[in-house]
């Protein structure tokens, strides 16, 4: 379409082309027209009416074309929007959340976690998750419940699919749950911290158990050691140590104790110590035992009333076990070794190494430490040191099936027939394993790992991501056409029918992918403005996308794929050629979603809605141009007006 500068309509040359533009400067030109020329201001006209125009416009403003400005009420920024039984939801940082029924009003709810969050989700509940392992649920985004988490990991983005909720998380955590509120993981948090260990026992079995602890409070167990299950522990401090004697124990910072006879409802207890609870044991007598970082000791008959004990040191005890003796070993080397847990005798190591782990079996003592230092003893009163297979430091010891097995730093497994020469093993993990322990077979609990072994040789990661080469931080996922996928930090795309057994496939980028969703196709975007598609969610192909913006939304809807970041905003109809859209707003994109109309978020709750599809009947009508499409300012003076206009007939 040509464009002339202002003038009046006789200035034209009398042929003048159907579609062609031009200024009229008159305050009142329209009267001038006579309908041979119409406004742009983008107002719908009948096809019939105006046929040689319509054929050359076509229909104009398809979904996702015309972006409207609209502002929330939390002044925060929306990391993630849902749209859900009749309601938009958006998830955002400092736990903030706001609802709209239409997209333009917005009303703040209260989450009940201050806690950023990453992730929202709508199947049969809402679900929210974010940093350190949050999840919050509701059944109508007003009353929010966070729920227990098995993981302390930050979770990234949440799905909803085939009856199933799953979440991903960083360290290729995934979690998941049928309801929405009790969460399953075959990637339970264990520990601290990799920085924090000194041989805390935060994974442990017992009466049919296996329970592992975290920060925060964190707590799973599951039956079979392979699948757990987030449980309410009743403290949001970090809990070190858990064990089963009469009843099940955990132990943590400042003194803290609880027990219960379920592991799933726990009770606060008095341990008359306010240093940190390192170690627990339980010895067939009937009687618990702790020690803590200043050399502290108590005892318990039934995990509810604690007494403390002198201990004889006033060094770090790190680790207990009862075999033919109690015993505790610590920082610099120390061990003691008591008949009745209540008077202790300090005994000589033989090494001067900080120890951080105990076991017993086939009668004898075992140590364990810093640097793999090891040592062996009959009696828990007379201690040779041992040559070990490793430099690494060792957290964990158990014996079972007439092998002594030793874990620790960066997934070090070595293990022994007899305690005194030891063979290390391939563990295929770097992470930190934290303890291990025998039940019909050995069970290693580390970071974000849980190692399995029939004979304590040969070594198996288990499942999920674990079992991946990259076990990395998951931006993304969503669930289309029967199947999960996934999208990683580097580039990954990953695959699974059931959210618990995953396959990597080859993703043609190895920018972040940010954003996933699927339409008639799969569609993920990246970091840097990438662009790949897929029939199935295993064979990729890359689309030039014409930005290099940072990607973080992608939805679609009637046919319309939106996919938007940073300021821009583009569109697709057949996943080839993608369309730059003017954005109604200079706030950049976090976020986005579609339900009646498509939805963008970005700091400050400022949102930006689209129809999904033309405003108008697109069978009889079609749409002008506006000035702003044309990239052609209109200037309005009181005395002097100049508006644009396109020839119609």
């Amino acid at each position: 379409m040509a464009t002339n500068n202002s003038c009046n309509e006789q200035d034209l040359p009398p042929y003048a082309p159907i579609g062609q533009v031009a200024y009229f400067s008159t305050a009142n030109g329209v009267s001038y027209l006579n309908s041979n020329w119409l406004l742009c201001d983008g107002s719908t006209y009948s096809q019939s009416t105006y046929p040689t125009l319509f054929n050359r416009l076509g229909l104009l403003n398809p979904g996702g074309s015309v972006w409207t400005t609209r502002t929330g009420v939390n002044s925060r920024t929306p990391s993630s929007i849902v749209y859900g039984n009749s309601l938009y939801v958006a998830a955002e940082d400092a736990g903030n959340i706001e609802t709209s029924t239409d997209g333009i009003t917005w009303t703040s709810r209260t989450s009940n976690t201050a806690t950023n969050l990453s992730g929202i989700t709508y199947g049969t509940v809402y679900v929210t998750c974010g940093l350190s392992g949050t999840i919050v649920s509701s059944t109508d985004a007003i009353t929010w419940t966070v729920r227990s988490s098995p993981s302390n990991t930050n979770l990234n983005s949440v799905t909803y699919g085939n009856s199933v909720y799953l979440i991903g998380g960083n360290g290729g955590t995934i979690l998941t749950s049928t309801d929405g509120t009790t969460w399953n993981t075959q990637m339970p948090s264990i520990g601290p911290s990799i920085g924090a260990v000194t041989g805390l026992k935060p994974f442990n079995f017992g009466n049919g158990k296996y329970i592992c602890s975290s920060i925060s409070g964190k707590l799973s167990t599951s039956t079979d050691g392979l699948n757990f299950t987030g449980q309410a522990s009743g403290t949001s401090s970090t809990i070190t140590s858990v064990l089963y004697g009469t009843a099940y124990v955990y132990a943590g910072i400042g003194g803290l104790v609880a027990s219960s006879t379920d592991a799933a409802t726990w009770t606060a207890r008095t341990s008359n110590t306010s240093s940190q609870i390192n170690a627990l044991t339980y010895s067939s007598g009937g009687v618990h035992v702790y020690g803590t970082t200043g050399g502290g000791l108590g005892t318990s008959t039934d995990g509810t009333t604690w007494t403390a004990r002198t201990s004889g040191t006033s060094s770090q005890i790190n680790s207990l076990v009862y075999g033919t003796a109690y015993v505790y070993c610590g920082a610099g080397g120390v061990v003691a070794s008591s008949t009745d847990a209540v008077t202790w005798t300090v005994r000589t190591s033989g090494t001067t190494s900080s120890l951080y782990a105990l076991g017993f079996g086939n009668s004898l003592h075992v140590y364990a430490g810093h640097n793999g230092a090891l040592g062996t003893s009959t009696d828990g009163t007379t201690w040779t040191a041992r040559t070990s297979a490793t430099t690494s430091s060792i957290y964990g010891i158990a014996y079972g099936a007439g092998v002594y097995v030793a874990v620790g730093q960066l997934g070090v497994i070595q293990s022994s027939t007899d305690a005194i020469t030891w063979t290390a093993r391939t563990s295929n993990t770097t992470a930190t394993l934290y303890n291990v322990v025998y039940n019909s077979g050995f069970y290693a609990g580390g970071v974000n790992t849980i190692m399995t072994s029939t004979d304590g040789t040969t070594w198996t990661n288990n499942g999920g991501f674990a079992t991946l080469s990259q076990a990395l931080t998951l931006p993304t996922v969503t669930f289309g056409n029967s199947i999960f996928v996934a999208g990683s930090s580097v580039g990954g795309i990953y695959t699974s029918t059931n959210g618990l057994t995953w396959t990597s496939r080859t993703s043609q980028t190895s920018s972040q992918i940010s954003a996933l969703t699927y339409g008639t196709q799969f569609v993920y975007a990246t970091n840097g403005g990438g662009i790949g598609t897929s029939t199935d969610g295993i064979t990729w192909t890359a689309r030039t996308s014409g930005t290099t913006s940072n990607l973080l939304a992608a939805m679609y809807s009637s046919g319309v794929y939106v996919i938007a970041g940073s300021t821009s905003i583009l569109t697709s109809t057949n996943l080839t050629t993608w369309n730059a859209q003017i954005s109604s707003s200079t706030t950049s994109i976090t976020s986005g979603t579609v339900g009646n109309v498509f939805i963008v978020g970005g700091a400050n709750s400022t949102f930006q809605t689209s129809p999904i599809t033309y405003t108008y009947n697109s069978s009889t009508q079609f749409q002008v141009p506006t000035d702003n499409q044309l990239s052609i300012v209109t200037e309005s003076q009181s005395n002097f007006k100049r508006s644009l206009y396109i020839k119609a007939l």
